[in-house]
């Protein structure tokens, strides 16, 4: 009897470990469970914003015309990004300015660009002072201020740019400039 009782009591253990270890599994695969489903939430809440500012983008963009005298690569060895075009691809984490606040600026404003020296290359930021009012969405503006030393060629330079091309007012023109 001795043999049996000590049999039995070994089975017990066995089981009783067997089920604490069988509900503590469950019990982490339920909360990784649990934590997957908020990630996949918070990707699809991600993926929300992202649709929903894309198609603000879209809606804002204006086709550049075909007759202004932008820079080209050609012509002049850069080109201006088409940041709005861009932005409907791939927002950037700083929100462009609206188009209503584009078509606020005026003479004396401060906008920042970005200028592309080589085709598929990263953008250099350069800032210019809008020389006239604008016509249509089309601005004139002197760079006066550049983020690369190598973009020095540009300071002093009179751009022809687009609505499309300004990633920032940094002053509208309204205030005094010092």
């Amino acid at each position: 009897m001795v043999f049996d009782a000590e049999i039995l009591f070994n089975v017990a253990w066995i089981t009783g470990v067997l089920i604490i270890v069988f509900f503590g599994l469950r019990k982490e695969w339920r909360e990784e469970k649990a934590k997957e489903r908020k990630r996949q939430e918070a990707a699809r809440q991600v993926d929300k914003a992202l649709t929903k500012t894309q198609k603000s983008y879209a809606m804002q963009y204006i086709s550049l015309p075909q007759n202004a005298k932008f820079p080209t690569f050609e012509a002049d060895g850069f080109e201006l990004a088409d940041l709005a075009w861009q932005a409907i691809e791939l927002p950037p984490a700083t929100p462009l300015p609206t188009l209503g606040s584009k078509r606020q600026i005026t003479e004396g404003a401060i906008v920042r660009l970005a200028v592309i020296f080589e085709r598929d290359s990263a953008a250099t930021d350069v800032w210019a002072r809008i020389a006239t009012d604008r016509l249509g969405d089309v601005f004139s503006g002197d760079v006066f201020e550049t983020a690369n030393p190598s973009c020095e060629s540009l300071r002093g330079k009179r751009l022809c740019f687009h609505a499309n091309h300004i990633a920032e007012i940094v002053s509208s023109g309204r205030e005094v400039l010092q």
